[in-house]
């Protein structure tokens, strides 16, 4: 499934955009006057941080309080990083884009992907915003968006950059800046890996997460403030989300299988929020077998689905790299082919679970001000009001 024009990418958002867009009159604009869009990634920012760390966010819940907020919005699954940044970029499901885990396998090609993968082959199943609308004409730059540094037919972003964590934070404010005010970009992506990577080393009510959302919600009052003294932020529309949400991991809630599913399986793929697998030719109802009388026996809270059982509200079956068996533990539980080390936090759960959604922030020109829903699904609203109204007012 590709979406062949603009339109039809942007259709999944027109919930939102009937809730929040004022609408505009003319239909023709200049370049100088047109509004520009700013999508930022808050990497694990679970729907509930902006109460528990009210006082560390006050900036970000004053954004909220001046546009649309959607306090708690429904992410997919698998609830990682590069496959639900990927969904908002495509507006599609994962097994409508391809991009269904951050490690995958695919047995059409016989080789393994990463979050380093950069070969076209593995993400153009679907097309990102930012390549349908440079084929439109509109002018597009990414800064660290997952998938952003792909080359699709020859087509990039005007501007992109290779992943460089080690690249500043404020580094990347003044680089957008610059990109919205002195080059007039249509559409900007940003992404920050906080506060995901003190969600995972220390949990998500901690310390390094209350610092890491003290210094995200300085560096968005920041970004705002020097588009004020570019004279641009009148023109600027920003919508802040995430990929998923954040919980607690604790030892006791931790199954293992000590190595005894080795026998049917040809490759483990994904673990701990959820273990999947590729079974060995031949193997694979053996391997459910052996899951299921094991569920039975060790009374496990875990579900277990071939890609073909797994219930359609999860769409997520349809595509072959999908793993053959998968075994989903009930909240707050982690499942391993063998003992291992848990890390503080993690995501990955079923997206049902609260601790896996996120917020969404819209502010600016287009939105009205003041609203504020409780929440819904990802895919209708990854939310690019901005281009809809671009397409509509280009030359």
């Amino acid at each position: 499934m590709q979406p062949n024009s603009l339109l039809q990418t942007l259709l999944p958002l027109l919930l939102l955009w009937t809730l929040a867009l004022v609408a505009q009159a003319s239909p023709r604009i200049s370049r100088a006057s047109r509004r520009q869009l700013l999508l930022v990634s808050l990497d694990g920012f679970r729907h509930d941080y902006l109460t528990i760390y009210a006082n560390q966010s006050r900036f970000l819940r004053q954004m909220a309080s001046e546009g649309v907020f959607v306090r708690s919005m429904q992410t997919e699954f698998v609830t990682k990083t590069f496959p639900n940044h990927w969904v908002i970029a495509t507006g599609l499901h994962q097994e409508s884009n391809g991009i269904v885990s951050n490690g995958m396998y695919d047995p059409v090609f016989n080789a393994t992907f990463g979050m380093s993968t950069r070969e076209e082959r593995w993400w153009n199943d679907s097309l990102p915003i930012w390549v349908t609308a440079k084929r439109q004409g509109l002018k597009t730059a990414t800064f660290f968006w997952p998938g952003s540094e792909v080359e699709f037919g020859g087509t990039r972003p005007d501007h992109y950059f290779p992943y460089d964590g080690r690249i500043s934070y404020e580094y990347r404010i003044d680089t957008i800046t610059s990109w919205l005010a002195d080059e007039q970009i249509d559409l900007c992506t940003l992404y920050f890996n906080e506060p995901d990577s003190a969600g995972h080393s220390s949990g998500p009510e901690s310390v390094r997460v209350s610092d890491a959302i003290i210094r995200l919600n300085h560096l968005l009052e920041l970004l705002v403030y020097r588009l004020e003294r570019r004279g641009v932020r009148d023109r600027v529309d920003i919508i802040v989300t995430s990929d998923h949400g954040m919980t607690e991991l604790n030892d006791s809630k931790a199954i293992h299988f000590n190595n005894e599913l080795d026998p049917f399986v040809d490759r483990y793929m994904d673990s701990g929020p959820l273990l999947s697998m590729f079974a060995k030719p031949g193997q694979r109802d053996r391997l459910v077998e052996f899951l299921q009388n094991q569920t039975k026996a060790r009374s496990l809270p875990v579900r277990v689905f071939t890609r073909e059982s797994m219930p359609p509200a999860y769409r997520y079956s349809q595509h072959r790299r999908i793993p053959d068996v998968l075994v989903l533990p009930d909240p707050g539980y982690v499942v391993f082919r063998r003992s291992t080390n848990l890390i503080k936090g993690n995501h990955g759960f079923d997206n049902t679970y609260d601790e896996m959604k996120v917020p969404l922030i819209a502010v600016g020109p287009s939105f009205r001000r003041g609203v504020e829903v409780e929440g819904f699904r990802q895919v209708c609203c990854w939310v690019l009001p901005r281009m809809t109204q671009l397409l509509g007012h280009r030359r």
